[in-house]
């Protein structure tokens, strides 16, 4: 239980579901769409953008997939 509480608190400090991390992203994606608008040139560094969301998104898939793997465990531990 010592083990879980402590992968969690790491997990959690680093969370894709923080909300100031979702702002930025969204805010990143906003810009990068207003970039590509005014300037067509900048549509390959809007795709590195996207690109770098895509994995974020990734990342917090795999965070709730482990979460639910530390809550199943939990119970079967109590």
């Amino acid at each position: 239980a010592t083990l879980t509480v402590a992968v969690t608190q790491r997990v959690n400090a680093v969370s894709a579901f923080n909300p100031n991390v979702i702002q930025e992203l969204r805010e990143a994606v906003l810009d990068s769409i207003r970039a590509v608008k005014t300037d067509p040139t900048k549509v390959s560094q809007a795709k590195q953008v996207f690109q770098g969301v895509n994995t974020m998104v990734n990342l917090a898939k795999t965070e709730l997939d482990f979460r639910r793997y530390i809550d199943a465990q939990n119970k079967t531990n109590q």
